[in-house]
């Protein structure tokens, strides 16, 4: 009986990680068609970060994971659609999870930003992780690419979070970056 039911919880998360893929690469298909140049509605920073918290945590089990706040109080509306947002930031969300560490801590921040004077909010996602490797840093945003320490630990994923995270957030108008430290963690932050 123990077996059955060790299969069946086996065959259910593998056909929730190919369902993800395949929900993946279709987004990714439908940016690249200019499809999320749709729908443009003024979005609540906060609300775009609760949604994809809530759906990242279903990916693990959320008493196992910390996640710390950080907001401005008030930020200004974002324009975007807000699925294709939400959906970049559970991306950075689960990696934080995925790569961050043994104490599964992600941090989080809402900041506000200026670029060529015009007001940004910037949203900010950390993990105590190892870092990215120098060599790995100028790839982890292609399409499909996988870290060597993500091979090498049997982690699951496609290599297809991070290229989507740029693609969705290029088709904003905005940018992502990244800052790494060895040993101590990995930020992502969009802007």
């Amino acid at each position: 009986g123990d077996r059955v039911k060790r299969y069946g919880q086996l065959l259910e998360t593998e056909a929730r990680r190919l369902g993800e893929m395949v929900e993946r690469v279709l987004q990714y298909a439908g940016i690249e068609s200019g499809l999320a140049k749709g729908s443009r509605v003024p979005l609540v920073p906060t609300d775009i970060i609760e949604g994809a918290i809530e759906s990242a945590i279903t990916l693990f089990e959320p008493e196992s994971v910390t996640i710390e706040r950080d907001f401005i109080q008030d930020p200004p509306a974002v324009l975007g659609d807000a699925a294709a947002l939400r959906s970049a930031v559970q991306n950075l969300i689960a990696n934080a999870v995925k790569y961050g560490g043994r104490d599964r801590w992600v941090g989080i921040k809402i900041e506000h930003g200026r670029q060529r004077r015009r007001p940004e909010v910037w949203i900010t996602v950390s993990d105590h992780g190892d870092g990215i490797p120098a060599s790995e840093l100028p790839h982890i945003f292609d399409p499909f690419y996988r870290g060597a320490d993500a091979v090498a630990r049997q982690i699951h994923g496609n290599g297809l979070g991070l290229s989507l995270v740029r693609k969705i957030v290029a088709a904003h108008g905005g940018r992502v970056t990244v800052t790494t430290r060895a040993g101590a963690g990995s930020s992502f932050t969009i802007a």
